[in-house]
């Protein structure tokens, strides 16, 4: 199942202001892709998360460019999001594995308590 949604907001801040911004909000847990024309004063950016990709992949396309009506003093940016679960087998192994680390660790310490209670030998 794939959950999207837009959004478009415009900068009160000329193309240059807000495109320089955006590089400062970088993070390490995300790739980020960019694709700059200087010339028409467009970028788009592409990010995709690094952590818990088994799990979850978030995927967020962003565009910058001049405002039509202002394009000296505003920028118009359109996000797009996709964020996708991945299939239910995924987390249904690692529960698997707890599961069986759960039981393994019942049957020790059963065997722990059944040692010191009765005198058994282990």
């Amino acid at each position: 199942m794939v959950k999207a949604y837009k959004q478009e907001h415009i900068y009160k801040n000329p193309w240059e202001r807000v495109t320089s911004a955006s590089w400062c909000s970088f993070t390490q847990l995300v790739i980020y892709t960019s694709v700059v024309d200087a010339k028409s004063r467009s970028m788009q950016l592409t990010s995709r998360n690094i952590s818990l990709q088994k799990f979850i992949e978030v995927e967020e396309k962003t565009r910058y460019d001049l405002h039509p009506d202002n394009p000296t003093g505003r920028t118009i940016c359109k996000q797009e999001t996709q964020i996708r679960i991945k299939p239910l087998s995924e987390l249904a192994s690692m529960a698997e594995k707890v599961e069986q680390r759960c039981a393994d660790r019942f049957l020790q310490n059963t065997a722990k308590s059944r040692s010191r209670s009765y005198g058994e030998d282990l």
